[in-house]
């Protein structure tokens, strides 16, 4: 794959100016994705993402539930959707990630909804919320069932839904992001991690 940046020159004046805002009223700005994970269980009919912390950054990075810290603006530009489920034998009815998935896409007709204040921003269904990335598998096995092995991820890596920075959140507004179904049985209770990814701007440290 091709290198995605460029190299730009800069002078020492440049670099010291670009390190340190001018004056109080420029903020850096830098790429940043904001995540967070809910489980999902058997018959679900909404599952509320970034509305509480966590102390463990491989589940959630949000400061403050539904709302961003004073000084920092977050201007989306794309949200991705990823199914945190490992390889499980094919053979085994209490494990078939393939089956739920589709089931929370399809039978449980899951929409991801966002509310900025009072006012509604995005009603999708999560079918154009594609994964971030991960690994790609290929399904392996021998004569016997129970070595047959399955994966499952959210579409491909392609950029998730992208809103190219039509929605931009401001310090300290609440926010809603959530998802809406009708109630469908799943064969286990799964994990799923929601990802908005766009551009923070925040006061030069």
């Amino acid at each position: 794959m091709p290198v995605r940046f460029r190299i730009t020159p800069m002078t020492y004046d440049q670099l010291a100016m670009a390190a340190s805002a001018p004056n109080s009223s420029t903020p850096e700005t830098i790429p940043w994705a904001w995540y967070d994970s809910q489980d999902l269980a058997s018959n679900f009919t909404t599952a509320s993402f970034f509305s509480a912390t966590s102390n463990d950054i491989t589940i959630s990075n949000i400061e403050q539930g539904n709302t961003f810290s004073a000084e920092q603006y977050f201007r989306l530009q794309a949200i991705t959707l990823d199914f945190l489920m490992g390889a499980a034998q094919i053979n085994n009815a209490a494990a078939q990630q393939y089956d739920d998935a589709r089931i929370i896409q399809d039978t449980a007709r899951t929409i991801f909804v966002l509310t900025l204040g009072q006012k509604l921003y995005a009603q999708y269904p999560i079918h154009a919320i594609h994964a971030s990335g991960g690994v790609q598998a290929i399904v392996q096995g021998g004569p016997a069932a129970n070595a047959l092995f399955n994966t499952v991820q959210n579409y491909l890596a392609d950029g998730g839904y992208v809103v190219n920075g039509a929605i931009l959140f401001p310090p300290k507004q609440t926010f809603s992001a959530r998802f809406s179904a009708v109630a469908a049985a799943l064969t286990a209770t799964r994990k799923v991690r929601l990802t908005f990814h766009g551009e923070l701007f925040r006061r030069v440290l």
